[in-house]
């Protein structure tokens, strides 16, 4: 009780200290409309890592739908590398057993290929996702989880595929290409599938708009800036 209550000190005096005014943040909050409780859902790199497919998720939105959805379970979402049709399918001495980084040549290059249209957007691979073929992508899932009264999500990948970069891929649009926007300096340490963009000029712009005609309406997203942030430039 008493490291408990320590503990509960120690962030009182931390939300005191971040408030601008000084004042605690509930009073610096004071009017602000608070959610009820937080997101309540499922993702699936808790239970399959970054290897889940199209029958396992249909199975765990049935459940969620049956023994969930009463208790306000709400969100099932895919988590990241749906676009690799065997993540971690290789014998990776420094990580895991399939951790989703793919093998690099001399030069970078990666070995492994990534599923993606011609404009270089990352798109869910039909070995794992039959329902994608045709250009469907995520649509027929989305849409299974919507009837059953869920909100479907993914998560976004910050940054340009590091394939893209290499191929070339367009941008769609413009007449620049992967290469062009792209920041090979600014990696990931714990994912290496994509280059960061590089945040100086208007090049960056070009991806912004058509990236989201690749999630369906209603999709519910999160992504990796928080935790893969773009390299700041100097002076």
């Amino acid at each position: 009780m008493t490291t408990r209550r320590s503990l509960f000190k120690t962030l009182a005096a931390a939300a005191t200290a971040a408030s601008p005014s000084g004042r605690p943040a509930a009073a610096a909050l004071a009017g602000a409309p608070l959610a009820g409780k937080p997101p309540m859902g499922w993702n699936s790199f808790d239970a399959y890592d970054c290897n889940i497919n199209k029958k396992q998720f249909r199975a765990v939105v049935d459940y969620m739908a049956a023994e969930l959805r009463p208790l306000g379970w709400v969100y099932a979402v895919i988590d990241y590398i749906s676009f690799n049709p065997a993540p971690g399918n290789w014998n990776n001495p420094k990580r895991r057993f399939g951790h989703p980084d793919l093998r690099l040549d001399a030069d970078g290059r990666p070995v492994e290929k990534l599923v993606m249209d011609d404009a270089g957007r990352l798109l869910p691979a039909v070995e794992r996702f039959p329902s994608a073929a045709g250009g469907r992508g995520f649509r027929p899932i989305a849409d299974y989880a919507h009837e059953k009264g869920l909100k479907f999500g993914i998560r976004i990948m910050r940054g340009i595929p590091r394939q893209a970069y290499f191929e070339k891929r367009s941008i769609q649009g413009t007449k620049l290409t992967a290469a062009d926007i792209a920041d090979p300096l600014d990696t990931c340490n714990w994912c290496n599938n994509m280059f960061g963009v590089d945040p100086r000029g208007a090049a960056r712009r070009s991806i912004t708009t058509p990236s989201s005609s690749c999630m369906p309406n209603g999709t519910w997203t999160s992504s990796n800036w928080t935790t893969c942030c773009p390299r700041v430039p100097q002076g």
